[in-house]
């Protein structure tokens, strides 16, 4: 697993070990791989002219580790990965956080989403796109709730988990129809799991791979 800031980096640990241990997992085999986080940061969410060779080199550095499963914490990246062309091998190792939130949404039989994230994920299709090639309609939340919930964001960001701040997200995402958390920062606020939510579906799907 890369590093790719440090809130991102210590829920997926802690989120890995939570499941793994309701899972009866028996080993929990983690390899954190250095990156140039500040660089890639930069990029997100759509410079794809610098993005696409940074995780194209991010993705031979993981392959060089032998690992059989590729968990990368960070659900906007995934859309530069889409633009790499990989051989079968290495696709199958990729947990794709969207392609999860397709499968659980297909078998839940939900067919319409409010999709929630950063600023850019609730302003364009970047990410909706994946979901409506499925047949799953993406709506967004109103404009001033798109700036409260980037707003909360980046406090997450910045500060951390904070009862407050998941008790604005709570409020807010309670006025939409299945809301879509496609934000690691607006997961580590997810703390009950009462929302769709990627990052932990992609950590379950990955722990199934071990």
């Amino acid at each position: 697993m890369p590093i790719l800031g440090a809130r991102a980096t210590d829920f997926y640990q802690g989120e890995l070990e939570r499941q793994s241990q309701i899972s009866e997992s028996a080993d929990l085999p983690l390899l954190l791989l250095e990156t140039d986080f500040e660089r890639i940061n930069a990029n997100l969410p759509d410079k794809y002219k610098v993005l696409t060779p940074l995780v194209g080199c991010l993705l031979r550095h993981m392959e060089e580790t032998g690992a059989p499963v590729y968990l990368i914490p960070n659900i906007t990246l995934h859309a530069a990965v889409a633009r790499i062309e990989l051989d079968e091998q290495t696709l199958h190792r990729i947990i794709n956080p969207i392609d999860c939130g397709i499968t659980h949404l297909k078998a839940q039989e939900i067919e319409e989403i409010t999709l929630v994230g950063t600023r850019h994920t609730m302003q364009s299709d970047q990410l909706a796109g994946f979901f409506e090639s499925r047949g799953i309609t993406v709506k967004f939340p109103e404009t001033d709730d798109i700036s409260a919930l980037d707003a909360l964001r980046l406090q997450v960001f910045e500060e951390g988990f904070s009862k407050g701040a998941k008790k604005e997200m709570d409020k807010i995402l309670s006025r939409y129809d299945n809301p879509v958390l496609a934000c690691t920062e607006l997961s580590i606020l997810n703390r009950e799991s009462q929302f769709i939510d990627l990052a932990r579906l992609q950590i379950a799907a990955a722990l199934k791979r071990l």
